[in-house]
């Protein structure tokens, strides 16, 4: 939903004038904050997750002829039934914003202690996540066949296998620990960006690299051992 409908809702529920909605929502950036600011004393009528959860589904379900009065009505129905504090988070999760700060590691981490034990089982959770990208299905194997389950999972049709990050280096040298000193010397890399790839040519891997800096054009670069062309 957006800000301002979420606005608008808050106008009804706390009985203020949009002019105050905004002017906090102005100063805090954060319409979480401001409901709960706003409708500071209410503290709610005991609503359920599972209400809330419903109360959600119809509003997503709406639609046609009335669909934003008829969800602005139901919002704002809602907000006038919880609590301040509760407010808070309803607000951002209606607007996308709500931010628990657990990332996937983190989850990765939580299931090696729970499911295997410790965390030195991290790793293997790692390494099977990276084969399927599916959390669910790691925690959900992890559960129910322990650490022999997970060293099973292999990569499958259906589900895609995770990308692998560049490892970040503060300067070019630091490369060097990473892939090694072959063909590492590219005169100017550190001075201009530049694509880097290897391409197959039968018994004999070709390296090139193509000198993308604005203005200059691909130029060839030369490294010891091996021709270099532009892409």
């Amino acid at each position: 939903m957006s800000d301002k409908l979420v606005t608008r809702a808050l106008v009804e529920a706390a009985q203020r004038t949009p002019e105050e909605v905004l002017s906090h929502f102005k100063t805090s950036g954060d319409l979480g904050l401001t409901a709960e600011v706003l409708l500071a004393g209410h503290t709610g009528e005991g609503v359920t997750v599972r209400q809330v959860y419903d109360e959600f589904g119809r509003i997503a379900r709406t639609s046609g002829a009335g669909s934003v009065e008829k969800k602005l009505r139901n919002l704002s129905d809602l907000f006038s039934m919880v609590s301040a504090q509760e407010a808070k988070y309803i607000a951002r999760f209606v607007m996308g914003q709500l931010r628990l700060g657990v990332g996937d590691a983190t989850v990765l981490e939580a299931l090696a202690l729970d499911k295997l034990g410790g965390r030195q089982f991290k790793a293997d959770l790692e390494r099977a996540y990276n084969l399927c990208s599916d959390l669910g299905r790691i925690g959900e194997v992890a559960g129910k066949g322990g650490l022999a389950a997970i060293a099973n999972i292999a990569a499958e049709v259906g589900y895609p296998i995770r990308m692998a990050l560049c490892e970040r280096v503060a300067e070019p040298e630091g490369a060097r620990g990473l892939v090694g000193d072959e063909d590492l010397a590219l005169d100017g890399l550190a001075q201009r960006p530049a694509h880097v790839g290897l391409r197959d040519r039968g018994e004999r891997a070709e390296q090139r690299v193509a000198d993308v800096a604005p203005g200059r054009g691909r130029q060839p670069q030369q490294a010891q051992g091996r021709g270099i062309e532009p892409f």
